[in-house]
Protein backbone atom coordinates (compact mmCIF):
# COMPACT_ATOMS: atom_id res chain seq x y z
CA UNK A 1 0.00 0.00 0.00
CA UNK A 2 2.83 2.37 0.87
CA UNK A 3 4.59 1.72 -2.42
CA UNK A 4 1.38 2.47 -4.34
CA UNK A 5 0.97 5.66 -2.34
CA UNK A 6 4.54 6.67 -3.17
CA UNK A 7 4.07 5.75 -6.83
CA UNK A 8 1.08 8.06 -7.06
CA UNK A 9 3.11 10.97 -5.71
CA UNK A 10 5.08 10.83 -8.96
CA UNK A 11 7.81 13.43 -9.30
CA UNK A 12 6.88 14.91 -5.95
CA UNK A 13 8.71 12.09 -4.14
CA UNK A 14 11.66 14.44 -3.92
CA UNK A 15 9.68 16.71 -1.59
CA UNK A 16 8.97 13.96 0.95
CA UNK A 17 12.41 14.17 2.67
CA UNK A 18 11.81 17.92 3.00
CA UNK A 19 8.54 17.18 4.77
CA UNK A 20 10.29 14.64 6.98
CA UNK A 21 12.87 17.25 7.98
CA UNK A 22 10.12 19.77 8.79
CA UNK A 23 8.26 17.17 10.88
CA UNK A 24 11.45 16.33 12.74
CA UNK A 25 12.20 20.00 13.41
CA UNK A 26 8.66 20.53 14.68
CA UNK A 27 8.96 17.55 17.01
CA UNK A 28 12.24 18.89 18.39
CA UNK A 29 10.59 22.22 19.15
CA UNK A 30 7.68 20.36 20.74
CA UNK A 31 10.00 18.32 22.95
CA UNK A 32 12.01 21.39 23.99
CA UNK A 33 8.81 23.22 24.91
CA UNK A 34 7.45 20.31 26.91
CA UNK A 35 10.82 19.81 28.55
CA UNK A 36 10.89 23.45 29.69
CA UNK A 37 7.45 23.38 31.28
CA UNK A 38 8.45 21.25 34.27
CA UNK A 39 11.41 23.46 35.33
CA UNK A 40 9.15 26.50 34.92
CA UNK A 41 6.52 24.97 37.21
CA UNK A 42 9.32 24.10 39.64
CA UNK A 43 10.47 27.74 39.55
CA UNK A 44 6.99 29.00 40.34
CA UNK A 45 6.22 26.51 43.12
CA UNK A 46 9.60 26.38 44.89
CA UNK A 47 12.18 28.87 43.63
CA UNK A 48 14.80 27.79 46.19
CA UNK A 49 14.76 24.22 44.93
CA UNK A 50 14.89 25.45 41.35
CA UNK A 51 17.96 27.60 41.94
CA UNK A 52 19.67 24.80 43.84
CA UNK A 53 19.15 22.51 40.84
CA UNK A 54 19.92 25.17 38.22
CA UNK A 55 22.61 27.21 39.94
CA UNK A 56 24.10 28.27 36.61
CA UNK A 57 21.12 30.62 36.10
CA UNK A 58 22.41 33.07 38.71
CA UNK A 59 23.30 35.49 35.92
CA UNK A 60 19.56 36.06 35.39
CA UNK A 61 19.15 37.05 39.03
CA UNK A 62 21.93 39.59 39.03
CA UNK A 63 23.69 37.88 41.92
CA UNK A 64 20.94 38.11 44.56
CA UNK A 65 17.94 35.89 45.18
CA UNK A 66 15.50 38.54 46.23
CA UNK A 67 11.77 38.25 45.67
CA UNK A 68 11.81 40.91 42.97
CA UNK A 69 14.57 39.17 40.99
CA UNK A 70 12.77 35.81 41.20
CA UNK A 71 9.64 37.43 39.75
CA UNK A 72 11.76 38.83 36.90
CA UNK A 73 13.16 35.38 36.19
CA UNK A 74 9.64 33.90 36.20
CA UNK A 75 8.48 36.56 33.74
CA UNK A 76 11.53 36.14 31.48
CA UNK A 77 11.27 32.35 31.33
CA UNK A 78 7.48 32.61 30.87
CA UNK A 79 7.94 34.95 27.92
CA UNK A 80 10.54 32.59 26.47
CA UNK A 81 8.08 29.69 26.76
CA UNK A 82 5.27 31.72 25.21
CA UNK A 83 7.48 32.78 22.31
CA UNK A 84 8.68 29.19 21.81
CA UNK A 85 5.12 27.85 21.66
CA UNK A 86 4.02 30.76 19.43
CA UNK A 87 6.88 29.92 17.06
CA UNK A 88 5.87 26.24 17.20
CA UNK A 89 2.26 27.14 16.37
CA UNK A 90 3.38 29.35 13.48
CA UNK A 91 5.61 26.56 12.19
CA UNK A 92 2.81 23.99 12.54
CA UNK A 93 0.49 26.23 10.52
CA UNK A 94 3.15 26.67 7.82
CA UNK A 95 3.77 22.91 7.68
CA UNK A 96 0.03 22.19 7.41
CA UNK A 97 -0.17 24.76 4.61
CA UNK A 98 2.71 23.01 2.82
CA UNK A 99 0.95 19.67 3.26
CA UNK A 100 -2.31 21.05 1.86
CA UNK A 101 -0.56 22.72 -1.07
CA UNK A 102 1.36 19.54 -1.83
CA UNK A 103 -1.80 17.42 -1.72
CA UNK A 104 -3.89 19.82 -3.85
CA UNK A 105 -1.18 20.16 -6.49
CA UNK A 106 -0.77 16.41 -6.63
CA UNK A 107 -4.54 15.98 -6.93
CA UNK A 108 -4.71 18.47 -9.81
CA UNK A 109 -1.87 16.71 -11.60
CA UNK A 110 -3.62 13.37 -11.20
CA UNK A 111 -6.78 14.90 -12.67
CA UNK A 112 -4.78 16.20 -15.63
CA UNK A 113 -3.18 12.80 -16.19
CA UNK A 114 -6.55 11.07 -16.09
CA UNK A 115 -8.06 13.62 -18.48
CA UNK A 116 -5.19 13.13 -20.93
CA UNK A 117 -5.43 9.36 -20.72
CA UNK A 118 -9.19 9.44 -21.26
CA UNK A 119 -8.80 11.79 -24.21
CA UNK A 120 -6.28 9.49 -25.86
CA UNK A 121 -8.44 6.37 -25.44
CA UNK A 122 -9.68 4.79 -28.67
CA UNK A 123 -13.27 5.77 -29.38
CA UNK A 124 -14.61 2.20 -29.15
CA UNK A 125 -13.06 1.70 -25.74
CA UNK A 126 -14.22 5.11 -24.54
CA UNK A 127 -17.85 4.44 -25.53
CA UNK A 128 -17.98 1.04 -23.78
CA UNK A 129 -17.96 2.64 -20.36
CA UNK A 130 -20.43 5.10 -19.02
CA UNK A 131 -19.03 8.63 -19.12
CA UNK A 132 -20.10 9.09 -15.49
CA UNK A 133 -17.38 6.59 -14.55
CA UNK A 134 -14.72 8.80 -16.10
CA UNK A 135 -16.06 11.88 -14.37
CA UNK A 136 -16.28 9.99 -11.08
CA UNK A 137 -12.64 8.88 -11.42
CA UNK A 138 -11.45 12.37 -12.29
CA UNK A 139 -13.37 14.20 -9.57
CA UNK A 140 -14.07 11.85 -6.68
CA UNK A 141 -11.27 9.30 -6.71
CA UNK A 142 -8.51 11.89 -7.13
CA UNK A 143 -10.03 14.04 -4.40
CA UNK A 144 -10.25 11.00 -2.10
CA UNK A 145 -6.59 10.30 -2.78
CA UNK A 146 -5.26 13.84 -2.44
CA UNK A 147 -7.44 14.99 0.45
CA UNK A 148 -8.14 11.76 2.24
CA UNK A 149 -5.23 9.40 1.80
CA UNK A 150 -2.17 11.54 1.05
CA UNK A 151 -3.01 14.37 3.43
CA UNK A 152 -3.90 11.96 6.23
CA UNK A 153 -0.73 9.97 5.65
CA UNK A 154 1.50 13.04 5.85
CA UNK A 155 -0.21 14.25 9.02
CA UNK A 156 0.03 10.76 10.52
CA UNK A 157 3.78 10.72 9.85
CA UNK A 158 4.10 14.16 11.44
CA UNK A 159 2.17 13.22 14.57
CA UNK A 160 4.00 9.90 14.85
CA UNK A 161 7.38 11.63 14.82
CA UNK A 162 6.22 14.03 17.55
CA UNK A 163 4.85 11.09 19.57
CA UNK A 164 8.10 9.14 19.32
CA UNK A 165 10.15 12.20 20.31
CA UNK A 166 7.98 12.80 23.39
CA UNK A 167 8.18 9.12 24.37
CA UNK A 168 11.99 9.21 24.06
CA UNK A 169 12.23 12.33 26.22
CA UNK A 170 9.86 10.83 28.76
CA UNK A 171 11.89 7.61 28.82
CA UNK A 172 15.08 9.53 29.56
CA UNK A 173 13.54 11.88 32.12
CA UNK A 174 11.19 9.60 34.08
CA UNK A 175 10.84 5.94 33.17
CA UNK A 176 8.22 5.35 35.89
CA UNK A 177 5.94 8.00 34.41
CA UNK A 178 6.42 6.43 30.98
CA UNK A 179 5.47 2.98 32.26
CA UNK A 180 2.45 4.46 34.03
CA UNK A 181 1.40 6.23 30.83
CA UNK A 182 1.79 3.05 28.78
CA UNK A 183 -0.22 1.02 31.28
CA UNK A 184 -3.01 3.63 31.29
CA UNK A 185 -3.08 3.63 27.49
CA UNK A 186 -3.17 -0.17 27.32
CA UNK A 187 -5.97 -0.42 29.89
CA UNK A 188 -8.02 2.24 28.10
CA UNK A 189 -7.38 0.51 24.78
CA UNK A 190 -8.65 -2.83 26.09
CA UNK A 191 -11.67 -1.24 27.77
CA UNK A 192 -12.82 0.38 24.56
Amino acid sequence: YLTELLDLTGGYKKKLPHFLFLFLFLSIIDVVGIGLIMPYVSLITSPELFFNNFSNLDFLLGGGKSHENINNVIVIIGLMLISLFAFKAFLAIRINRKILTFCYFRGSELRSCLMKSYQTLPYDEFVRKNSATYIYNIQTITMMYSKGILQSFLRLVSEFIVFVAIIIVLAFSDINALLLLISILLVSYYLY
